[in-house]
């Protein structure tokens, strides 16, 4: 499989953060169950896509681990394991093929989450582009970064082949203005180089500036 993620630190999820964030996309379960013909992880995935209803419409709240194994007739010792399977296959699909993540009149975009240090790639349609500034609240990747709060950093808009290819980079803090004017002032007096800019090196590039004009 692909590189999805490149962590620093590494969120240890449990099976109920698993759980939280398939709940929460479940159109993404009914993408992979479309092309399973006999997972090992079936019975829970189609347990999820039949429940997911029950609480939309109800005031029902999603049962604890020991209640869903009885429920999708599972052994209560798989469930931990076909979570983690289901919910990195989703990933492997977007990688191989990200197309299904978008609907018709939805612009396909590549996001890029870098959230105190850890990384995370994913693509999926989005019928707005966010700007820079905006807060993207995403479920789905926070088993993996432990947060699913982020800002768009920036936005990049390249042609490739006939088309539109969105790229939206997200970071776990909002973006603090006083420190990007020093960077393009920096920039601009070729002070700091093209990576420490680009936010490449983000923790030595922001002491670099702070000792620099530090009598601003």
């Amino acid at each position: 499989m692909g590189k999805i993620f490149n962590n620093g630190f590494e969120y240890k999820a449990d099976s109920r953060d698993f759980l939280d964030a398939l709940m929460d996309n479940t159109h993404y379960c009914g993408l992979l169950r479309n092309l399973e013909k006999e997972p090992t992880y079936g019975k829970l995935l189609d347990w999820m896509l039949a429940y997911k209803p029950i609480l939309t419409d109800t005031e029902k709240k999603l049962p604890d681990l020991k209640e869903i194994y009885k429920m999708a007739g599972i052994p209560y010792s798989h469930i931990g394991t076909d979570l983690r399977d289901i919910y990195f296959a989703i990933f492997k699909l977007n990688i191989d093929d990200p197309r299904k993540f978008r609907d018709r009149d939805e612009k396909l975009c590549h996001l890029l989450i870098n959230y105190f240090g850890q990384r995370v790639r994913f693509r999926l349609g989005l019928n707005i582009i966010p700007r820079a500034g905006d807060k993207f609240i995403f479920s789905f990747v926070k088993p993996i970064l432990g947060g699913d709060t982020f800002w768009v950093k920036n936005i990049k808009h390249e042609i490739y082949n006939g088309g539109q290819m969105v790229t939206i980079v997200m970071e776990g803090e909002p973006t603090n203005l006083y420190l990007q004017l020093l960077t393009e002032k920096a920039f601009l007096s070729d002070t700091i180089n093209g990576q420490e800019y680009y936010g490449l090196s983000k923790d030595d590039t922001k002491e670099k500036l702070l000792k620099l004009y530090k009598n601003l």
